[in-house]
C-alpha cells in the first residue's frame, strides 16, 4: 500500500514545489515594482506594491517598514505607526523604524511618544546622530533645556553639526 501513495506524494511534491517557486517569482516581481517606484517617490505605487508584496508573503519586515516609509511620506501617520510597531515587533532591533515611527509621533505632535521612540533608538544604536537631533527638540519642546542642550552637543559632534537646528543650537550658546 505504501507503494501507491508515493507516486501521489511526489507528485504533490513537485505541485507545491511549483506552487512556492511560483509565489517566490511573485514576491520577487513586486518587491522590485515597489522598489522602483520608491526610488521614484511615487509613493502611493510603491505604498500599493509593498502591500501585494506583504499579501503574498507576510514575514518580508523590510517591505513593511518601507510601506510604512510611503505612508508616512503621504503623511498618512497613524497607518505608518501601525506598520512600524508590527516591524518592531517582528525585529525589536529596527531602530530606522523605531526612528521613523517617532518622526510620525512628532508630526502629530506627540512630543513624548516621539521622544520615547528616539530614546529607544539610541538604545538600540548609542549616539546615532539622526535620533539625537530630533531628541533635542523634544527635549527643548517639553522644557527640559539642560538636556536639550546635552544631547544637542552629542548630536552636532554625531553629524558633524550638519544637521543641527541652528535656532536650537542658539538657544544652547544662549543658556
Amino acid at each position: 500500500m505504501s507503494t501507491h501513495f508515493k507516486p501521489i506524494s511526489i507528485s504533490l511534491l513537485l505541485l507545491w514545489i511549483g506552487l512556492l517557486s511560483s509565489c517566490q517569482h511573485s514576491v520577487k516581481h513586486w518587491r522590485t515594482k515597489a522598489d522602483k517606484a520608491y526610488a521614484a517617490a511615487n509613493y502611493q505605487e510603491a505604498a500599493s506594491a509593498y502591500q501585494q508584496v506583504l499579501k503574498l508573503d507576510s514575514t518580508q519586515t523590510e517591505a513593511r517598514f518601507f510601506w510604512a516609509v510611503c505612508e508616512q511620506m503621504q503623511q498618512q501617520y497613524l497607518p505608518a505607526i501601525q506598520n512600524l510597531n508590527k516591524v518592531l515587533k517582528q525585529d525589536p532591533e529596527a531602530y530606522k523604524a523605531a526612528l521613523n515611527r517617532g518622526h510620525c509621533h512628532y508630526a502629530l505632535r506627540d512630543y513624548p511618544s516621539a521622544m520615547a521612540d528616539y530614546e529607544l533608538v539610541l538604545s538600540i544604536k548609542p549616539g546615532y546622530g539622526l535620533a539625537l537631533n530630533p531628541l533635542a527638540h523634544m527635549q527643548f519642546y517639553l522644557g527640559d533645556t539642560v538636556n536639550a542642550c546635552q544631547t544637542l552637543d552629542e548630536a552636532i559632534d554625531a553629524v558633524a553639526g550638519r544637521e543641527v537646528d541652528p535656532a536650537l543650537l542658539k538657544a544652547c550658546e544662549n543658556r
